[in-house]
């Protein structure tokens, strides 16, 4: 028989002894465990994103988020880049573009990858 098996059977071996302690440790001050039922999950302060221009007719996106949306897609495919363009207008990145003087067909940097946004175009 193993030792932990011989303390299990006992009812005192060290497993069940660092058990009783952990839950004691978690308990509050009325003896009542504090464990979290669910996670609560907060969005981020801001928009989670920056738009930056960095020349004339060029803009470059920077955030987490719009950077991994990207990485996922082949911007050369034609319905890939009219499904980001979308998400992009709904996360408010267009939006925001134009509010810093981006033009349809002007050039955007997201991530790495370099191509030419024309959200009015027919898809």
């Amino acid at each position: 028989m193993s030792p932990r098996g011989a303390g299990a059977e006992e009812g005192g071996g060290d497993s069940a002894d660092r058990g009783e302690l952990a839950r004691v440790d978690r308990a509050g001050e009325d003896g009542v465990e504090d464990l979290a039922e669910y996670m609560v999950f907060r969005p981020a302060a801001g928009k989670g994103f920056q738009i930056e221009r960095t020349g004339a007719g060029a803009f470059a996106v920077r955030g987490r988020g719009i950077e991994r949306l990207l990485q996922r897609y082949d911007i050369e495919n034609e319905d890939a880049m009219a499904y980001l363009e979308e998400r992009l207008r709904r996360i408010g990145v267009l939006g925001a573009l134009e509010a810093e003087g981006f033009q349809p067909g002007d050039e955007l940097e997201v991530a790495g990858m370099t191509f030419e946004l024309d959200p009015d175009a027919p898809a």
